[in-house]
């Protein structure tokens, strides 16, 4: 397992280089002039040349990429044109949301789509899968804003049981942590437990068919373990990937919610950057985001050999 976690890591070389080439050509060949941003409507053309200068804009594009390259070898993403703080230093006060909420998603994923897919496999074809199936589609017909703005409109504004926006970290206490992130988690959950359930069920309904599934249901073994132990174990591996690629969307898809719940989150940290056309800030957060993409796809690799013992690496 060793060699192909090595492998695995070397392969993600080529990858993060791609990436890497790709964003800085489609950021600097797009229109937007940081130094017009930064010296404001008053500027002359010779203040924008010398802030140009001074950021290092006036340089060629391959002397740029080169340059930032080699920043990000030593272990520094650049600094913000705007703020002049590290773009590492942005990324870590922005990246403690971000991670919260994602993770807390899929856990709120997990826990309700997974019994429910169960749940509609085994009773397929009758009301309760016809149910269950109706509100998944529902949920994933919903735009997360409207789903948003629903949940403060009755849980915040009406019945002010809950902060509208913000977000308080751990070390505040845990109530209030709750609090704050019980909305946008919840929110963007909805979509997710869509996707899982639906998934669930199909993958469920493969292996509930299955020759070994009749011999234990002839065997007497109760209902609750023969779906939790024989079938749902055995239909893990499809699940699990659709978790892994669900939270991989949800850390790279936060802005909707972060921006419905002003959350100072990496979406935010984004957004404020291509409003500014902050290069070095789009730059780092975009590989980061990448090469966790890549971490959670090794992971999910190597889990795999947990649900089923036939695959050797």
């Amino acid at each position: 397992m060793l060699g192909y976690i090595l492998r695995r890591l070397l392969a993600t070389i080529p990858v993060m280089g791609t990436v890497a080439v790709i964003v800085f050509m489609l950021l600097h060949l797009t229109p937007g002039d940081p130094a017009a941003l930064i010296g404001g409507d008053l500027a002359s053309a010779e203040d924008l040349r010398l802030i140009r200068e001074r950021l290092g804009l006036e340089r060629p594009l391959v002397e740029q990429f080169g340059s930032w390259i080699w920043q990000i070898l030593h272990g520094d993403l650049g600094t913000s044109l705007f703020t002049q703080l590290p773009v590492s230093q942005l990324i870590l006060q922005r990246i403690e949301p971000t991670l919260v909420i994602g993770l807390t998603i899929m856990i709120i994923a997990v826990v309700v789509a997974v019994p429910l897919g169960v749940v509609a496999a085994w009773k397929a074809g009758t009301w309760v899968d016809q149910t269950i199936m109706t509100l998944a589609v529902v949920a994933f017909s919903m735009p997360i804003f409207l789903i948003g703005y629903l949940l403060i409109f009755t849980f915040a504004v009406d019945l002010k049981w809950l902060p509208v926006r913000g977000y308080a970290s751990i070390a505040s206490g845990p109530v209030k942590f709750l609090q704050h992130i019980v909305l946008p988690s919840v929110t963007v959950s909805f979509v997710y437990i869509a996707l899982l359930t639906r998934m669930t069920r199909a993958t469920m309904l493969e292996v509930l068919n299955q020759d070994y599934i009749r011999t234990a249901r002839a065997k007497g073994v109760a209902t609750p373990r023969l779906l939790a132990l024989h079938a749902l174990k055995n239909a893990a591996v499809p699940i699990v990937t659709t978790v892994g690629v669900g939270l991989s969307s949800v850390l790279g898809g936060v802005v909707v919610t972060e921006t419905v719940f002003a959350i100072p989150g990496i979406g935010r940290l984004m957004i404020d950057a291509i409003v500014r056309s902050d290069f070095p800030i789009i730059q780092g957060v975009i590989l980061i985001l990448s090469a966790l993409y890549v971490l959670i796809n090794l992971l999910i690799d190597l889990s795999y050999s947990l649900f089923d013992p036939r695959i050797r690496y």
